[in-house]
């Protein structure tokens, strides 16, 4: 049994056990519920103060007590406590003194309930209870007949039965040899143990108890005992003389150690001799002096009530359902809402609402406020408006009920919140805070600037009986988000990255690298437009088309132009080229088409030759003189000759292409003596038309040369 006892008053009913006592009463309890009590009753209380938590180490305690001091020979007993316990369990007796003065506190089980008397004669009618709220009209119910009062059950008695001496040792006993309504305890406390010294000095004075039961005859005295208590018993364990251990709900005393040989299970014999156990009740000793009255039993069953008066208008019911120990509670502030539950589970609310107290405005049931201020105990609220910051931002729910001026009352902040007109909403529509005053619009937030607060949703739509489902959801302005710093901006202020800080900043235009200067920005060039460039690097954002192959992934937008959704692409190589239109309108392709530059094409020249002459040669009379004629060979076209020379030797021709040989030897003549005339006469023909083809050539304008590059 464990003990301990309290600094205040106790009058506490747990698990069956009932404790009642004042302040430095000594209580005891069953070890088997040490902790549980502990757990749920003194944990955490500084007025519980245990004194005792295990009866296995107080025995321990009381043998070396024993052997150290002797047996006591001015030993006292006194009675402590008496405690009620619930009717049907055993009565018991706990020594919370010592073993010098023993204090026993008494455990005595309250009786049964007696069987329910005969039905006594009516009794007077009671004063009418206070009207009940006025539910709807029900029918008029029967008068019920009266029934008679039953006489009061008998009471509950205790007595004290036989008072025993056990062995030394053993654990004090009580034992109830009545019934649970008519007790009749029966005490059984261990004698004293001799000590190592000297005899056993006269007895003291008995102090004055009850009627003592004829106590048995004392045995002879045995040997100076040595103890040594174990603990229960185990088989793997070596035993030695004077060890005690628990065996089989007895206490075994080890009389030979068998050479320390283990797995002696304790019988009675040779090697253990029984120390203790629970002995036979004994006879029923006299009985002792009344005791104090105990607390008062339970209230036993009420008698017949009067006469039943008419029946009143039924009111709400309680809900169906509920298990053993649960409780009804309030689910919310309308009439008869309740529902089961179980005390100290974890707590459960469909709604959630704060309580607060109204500013110096009027407002109804379901109007938006926002937290305003506050009293010192509660937060004061006022009408939430969607048009400005302060108004808006700080948003905490709907009324719950309407609220005259600096009354206190509920928000819903989450749940459900019904009667009220939603007749212009539908179902699951959302609902927002409006520009209106403590107002709701639903659908959609009030167009910019004004803030968007989401409030819920609408759950039922009705004019009178409609639903919102609260669930207060704050936007944020740009400067409330925990990366962005745009304290005090200026007009014309952008914001940018900034990786050191990690947060996009406020900047400037010029701060940011940006022309502040008023300037007209054209048509910005998309991706994929090609233009020229002069220099060897390409500007910002472009790059050179000259075959080069670049990754889809850094340069995806381009690549999309090309048709490349991964991989690589390759830009077109513009070097050495001229732009020309497609034949068709296309898309952009590598290197998709090529173009000759402008040559002289092949041709023919004509030439036309069609006249003919005749030719006269007059020679004149000379001197001696000599001709030397060595013609050159020559080659003519077609031709033909027609005549005869007068002197013409060694002449010869032909028809067509044809070679002419003349040899007119040289001739030396002497003095001119007459005169020779040559007459030569002959017609040419016109040739036929001649063709000239000549070969391909390339006409190269002058030119400027530039780098063609691309937007990606």
């Amino acid at each position: 049994m464990a003990k301990f006892h309290s600094t205040k008053e106790i009058d506490l009913l747990w698990n069956g056990l009932y404790f009642k006592g004042p302040a430095g009463t000594f209580f005891t309890l069953p070890d088997e519920y040490y902790e549980e009590f502990v757990t749920e009753v003194t944990h955490g209380h500084p007025d519980y103060i245990w004194d005792s938590i295990d009866e296995t180490q107080d025995l321990e305690d009381r043998v070396y007590d024993l052997e150290v001091n002797g047996v006591p020979t001015d030993a006292t007993i006194s009675v402590g406590t008496t405690t009620t316990s619930a009717p049907g369990g055993n009565a018991s007796v706990v020594n919370s003194g010592t073993t010098h003065d023993a204090i026993f506190e008494f455990t005595i089980p309250r009786g049964e309930a007696g069987p329910t008397g005969a039905t006594g004669a009516t009794g007077a009618t009671g004063a009418t209870g206070a009207t009940g709220a006025t539910g709807a009209t029900g029918p008029k119910g029967d008068k019920g007949d009266p029934g008679d009062d039953g006489s009061d059950g008998a009471a509950a008695t205790i007595t004290i039965g036989s008072t025993t001496t056990l062995t030394p040792g053993m654990s004090a006993t009580t034992t109830n040899s009545g019934t649970s309504s008519a007790a009749i305890l029966n005490f059984g406390i261990p004698a004293g143990i001799k000590g190592d010294t000297g005899d056993t000095g006269p007895a003291g004075a008995t102090g004055a108890t009850g009627a003592t039961g004829p106590a048995g005859a004392d045995g002879a005295d045995g040997a100076d005992a040595f103890w040594n208590f174990t603990g229960a018993y185990s088989g793997g364990a070596a035993y030695a003389v004077g060890d005690v251990a628990t065996y089989d709900g007895r206490t075994w005393y080890r009389i030979n150690a068998n050479g320390g040989n283990v797995g002696d299970t304790p019988v009675e014999g040779t090697f253990w001799t029984l120390l203790a156990e629970k002995g036979a009740t004994g006879d029923t000793g006299a009985t002792g002096a009344t005791g104090d009255t105990g607390p008062a039993g339970p209230t036993g069953d009420t008698g017949a009530t009067g006469a039943t008066g008419p029946q009143g208008d039924p009111g709400e019911g309680v809900p169906v359902g509920g298990t053993a120990g649960q409780v009804l509670t309030k689910i919310d502030s309308t009439d008869y809402n309740t529902e089961w539950a179980t005390p100290g589970a974890a707590p459960y609310t469909s709604v959630v609402k704060q309580y607060v107290k109204n500013d110096s405005t009027a407002k109804l049931k379901g109007e938006v406020v926002y937290i305003s201020s506050a009293d010192g105990t509660n937060p004061i609220v006022s009408y939430a408006d969607a048009d400005s910051e302060s108004t808006s931002s700080k948003t905490l729910g709907l009324l719950e009920t309407a609220l005259s001026a600096n009354q206190h009352g509920y928000v819903i902040t989450e749940g459900r919140l019904s009667g009220l007109d939603t007749s212009t909403a539908t179902e699951g529509q959302s609902v927002w805070l409006s520009s209106t005053s403590g107002g709701v619009v639903y659908g959609a937030p009030p167009a910019e600037p004004a803030h968007s607060v989401f409030l819920g949703f609408v759950t039922k739509a009705n004019g009178s009986t409609g639903e919102i489902f609260v669930k207060v959801q704050n936007g944020y302005e740009l400067n409330e988000l925990h990366d962005v710093s745009v304290g005090s901006p200026s007009n014309g202020d952008i914001i940018q990255w900034n990786s050191t800080s990690e947060m996009w900043e406020k900047e400037s235009l010029s701060s940011a690298g940006i022309a502040a200067a008023s300037h007209t920005h054209g048509a910005l060039m998309p991706t994929g437009a090609i233009t020229m460039w002069a220099t060897a690097t390409a500007p910002t954002g472009w790059l050179f088309l000259d075959g080069a192959t670049y990754s889809q992934a850094t340069y995806p937008d381009l690549a999309a132009v090309f048709g490349v959704s991964s991989g690589t692409f390759t830009v077109p190589d513009m070097r050495d080229r001229f732009v020309a239109g497609a034949a068709s309108i296309a898309a952009l392709t590598n290197n998709a088409g090529t173009f000759a530059p402008n040559s002289a094409n092949a041709h023919s020249h004509t030439t036309d030759i069609a006249h003919g002459h005749a030719d006269t040669i007059a020679v004149s009379t000379h001197g001696d003189h000599t001709h030397s004629v060595n013609p050159a060979a020559f080659t003519s076209g077609s031709a033909s000759v027609a005549g005869a020379g007068a002197s013409g030797s060694g002449i010869s021709y032909a028809t067509g292409g044809h070679t002419h040989s003349i040899d007119v030897p040289a001739t030396t003549s002497s003095a001119e003596n007459t005169n020779l005339t040559h007459t030569v006469t002959g017609g040419v023909t016109s040739l036929a038309s001649t063709s000239v083809t000549s070969s391909n050539g390339t006409i190269t304008p002058k030119a400027t040369l530039l780098n063609f590059i691309i937007k990606y």
